[in-house]
């Protein structure tokens, strides 16, 4: 009836209806054919994320295994991963080092060892003896205990030695004496004064034998203290020379029948900052002794030779700068530089010929104060580098041109000088009671932080004295809390990056994807021990 009634009937066609049906269609079809073109698309950015992710960790995977079927002695620079490369899934991933530096292991690290100690502050530098058939850290406190420890671990050779009522003011050495050792340890105010022949301040003679020390005599000195190291006779091997604040230089018996016996003396005019040096002469009679002096308003390095009983001034070379602070020497033969610092920010390098002579080498300077005296560093690639404490938190490198190489703000007042392993790794104590390790990464310019090994109870207000103990590496300091401390390094902290490159170069800032991991290697048990302490894609 609908149909036939037309006026109820629809007006329109079917062209209407079926337009309709069509877009809806479409409709339907657009949202099935976009819902599966984004699972597909999501698929194959997964596909690729996998395969990516495959190649970067194949990399990093040689390299661990190349870690442990490679392992080197800590005191050598880190095996080279050259880089290491993989090419999987159709693409190539390089695995490089962005740091590798010596560590105490264990995951979390024991940290620093602390000494046996009668707990009062140390505030001048130890010594690092080296004798036949010794191998020592010697120190001593401003109670005026004086502490030697079997080098590579804690054990104290003798009890702590106390010279009563005196305060030590340098640094003490260490020299044979027949079959006894003879320890130099410059004092002041000791209470022993007057009974044995110490007007004032002095170097203290103990003696070990059979195990135990004990004390000998004094060393006087005239109204003068002595701030720096003594030093052994060459051609005079039972004789000590030594300068005091006052520029007097000292020659005295140093064995344990001598009585201390005063040799000879010669007044300067300047503060005797550093040394002596001495070299043998080229008579069988005679020694060269050289000195770093300073007033505040000049600087000299100062030679003299000393010959049965006599000092005689040799020669004298003024110096660019005028506040010396400190010195170190290259090598223990002539011809030998030697590099000095100065508080004021400057550096001088001086040539030592066979001769004897004095040579001004170009200077240089890091702009900023210096702290402590220069170290020294022999380091790998035949580079020699001198590493100095700037008053601005940071340790600096200069190579022996005295131009600036290399540079680290460790990010807190450091005071004292650094020490250098012969890898390359800087170490050095701050303020805060951290110990740092400051390392050029491999491949690369510059320095990056290492690690740190805990901290003591205080600053760190001695200088850093490394040294090998068997297959390891031993860092010894003293902070003012009244303990010294030993980082006993076992292990390598290696981190390392892939990424996916075009080629073979090292993993540079910015590439991506790429792989970071944090691999420990080696531990004092076995050298060959790897712990994956943690990895992230899209590095840290």
């Amino acid at each position: 009836m609908l149909i036939g009634d037309r006026k109820r009937r629809q007006q329109g066609g079917v062209l209407s209806g079926v337009l309709i049906i069509t877009a809806f269609l479409s409709i339907i079809a657009g949202t099935v054919m976009t819902e599966v073109s984004s699972h597909f698309l999501i698929s194959r950015s997964l596909v690729n994320k996998v395969a990516t992710e495959a190649t970067t960790t194949s990399a990093v995977e040689e390299a661990v295994n190349f870690l442990h079927s490679a392992p080197r002695p800590l005191d050598t620079s880190c095996t080279s991963l050259s880089p290491r490369v993989v090419t999987l899934n159709g693409m190539t991933a390089a695995a490089s080092y962005v740091k590798c530096a010596a560590v105490i292991s264990g995951n979390p690290s024991p940290g620093l060892t602390k000494l046996p100690s009668n707990s009062h502050s140390f505030e001048h530098d130890g010594t690092h003896v080296v004798l036949p058939g010794r191998d020592d850290y010697l120190i001593g406190d401003s109670n005026g205990d004086v502490y030697d420890y079997a080098f590579g671990g804690s054990t104290l050779r003798w009890p702590a030695f106390q010279i009563k009522g005196g305060q030590i003011s340098g640094p003490a050495i260490a020299m044979p004496d027949g079959s006894r050792i003879s320890y130099l340890v410059p004092v002041s105010s000791p209470n022993q004064v007057k009974k044995n022949k110490c007007r004032n301040d002095c170097v203290a003679l103990l003696t070990e034998d059979a195990g135990s020390v004990s004390f000998t005599c004094f060393m006087d000195i005239d109204s003068g203290t002595v701030r720096a190291a003594p030093a052994a006779g060459q051609r005079f091997p039972n004789l000590t020379y030594f300068g005091d604040d006052q520029g007097v230089l000292f020659a005295y018996t140093a064995t344990h029948d001598g009585n201390c016996a005063q040799q000879a003396t010669f007044d300067g005019d300047q503060s005797v900052i550093a040394g002596p040096l001495v070299f043998p002469g080229s008579a069988s009679s005679t020694d060269q002794i050289y000195v770093l002096v300073s007033d505040g308003s000049d600087s000299e390095l100062v030679r003299y030779s000393y010959t049965s009983g006599k000092f005689t001034l040799a020669d004298s070379l003024p110096l660019p700068f005028s506040t010396a602070n400190g010195m170190a020497l290259e090598q223990p033969n002539l011809p030998a530089k030697v590099a000095i610092s100065f508080s004021d920010g400057g550096v001088a390098m001086v040539q030592i010929g066979t001769n004897f002579s004095l040579t001004l080498l170009p200077s240089g300077g890091v702009g900023t104060g210096i702290n402590g005296a220069p170290h020294w560093c022999h380091c790998p690639g035949g580079a020699d580098l001198i590493g100095l404490s700037g008053d601005n938190d940071t340790l600096y490198l200069l190579d022996a041109g005295m131009n600036k190489v290399a540079s680290y703000d460790v990010g807190q007042p450091i005071g004292t000088t650094p020490a250098a392993d012969s890898a390359g790794d800087w170490f050095v104590g701050a303020e805060d009671g951290e110990l740092y390790e400051v390392v050029p990464p491999p491949g690369q310019s510059g320095l990056v932080l290492g690690a740190t090994f805990g901290k003591a109870g205080s600053e760190f207000g001695t200088s850093t004295i490394e040294g090998d103990c068997g297959a390891n590496i031993c860092v010894y300091s003293a902070s003012a809390d009244g303990h010294a401390y030993l980082a006993r390094l076992d292990a390598r902290k290696a981190d390392v990056v892939a990424c996916i490159t075009s080629s073979t170069p090292a993993c540079q800032p910015g590439f991506n994807p790429r792989l970071w991991a944090r691999i420990e290697a080696g531990s004092g048990a076995d050298p060959k021990v790897i712990h994956i302490q943690g990895w992230s894609y899209y590095s840290p």
